[in-house]
C-alpha cells in the first residue's frame, strides 16, 4: 500500500517544516498502530508512506488493513483536535509471482492517485493501468 497524505501541504504552510515533520512522526505511530503484527511502515519522503503486508489472504483482507488505517488517521484528528483535519489517500496493490517489489510499488502508485482522484480520504486497488 502507498500512503499518500491530502492537502498536507496546508500543515506545513501552517505550522512550518519542524510542525509538519512532528504530526508525521505522530501520524507514523498511528500507522503502525494499524498495521497487524509484522507489518512494516516507511516513509518513503514527504507526506507518503509505503505499508508492506505479508501473507494476505485477498482483497477483502486489504480493504480491512486500508479500513483500520484510514480509522487511525481519523483516530489521530479527533485525539488531536487538530486545526487542519489529516486524511489519507490509499493505493493498494496486491502481490502475484511475476510481480517484483519495483512494480509492486507502482501498481499501488498508480491506485493511490485513483484513490486522490475519487476524493480526499479513501483507497483504491491496482487494477491494471490508467
Amino acid at each position: 500500500m502507498l500512503v499518500d497524505l491530502d492537502d498536507f501541504k496546508i500543515v506545513n504552510d501552517s505550522l512550518g517544516h519542524a510542525g509538519g515533520d512532528d504530526a508525521l512522526i505522530v501520524l507514523a505511530r498511528h500507522l503502525r498502530s494499524a498495521v497487524r503484527p509484522g507489518g512494516t511502515v516507511a516513509r518513503l519522503g514527504g507526506d507518503e508512506f509505503v505499508v508492506v503486508c505479508e501473507h494476505v489472504a485477498g482483497a477483502a483482507e486489504a480493504v480491512a488493513i486500508a479500513a483500520r488505517i484510514t480509522g487511525s488517521v481519523a483516530d489521530l484528528n479527533r485525539a488531536r483536535s487538530l486545526d487542519w483535519p489529516i486524511s489519507a489517500s490509499i493505493g493498494v496493490a496486491l502481490s502475484d509471482p511475476e510481480c517484483t517489489r519495483e512494480e509492486l510499488v507502482r501498481r499501488a502508485d498508480s491506485a493511490m492517485y485513483r484513490a486522490k482522484a475519487a476524493g480526499a480520504g479513501g483507497y483504491a486497488f491496482y487494477d491494471g493501468p490508467f
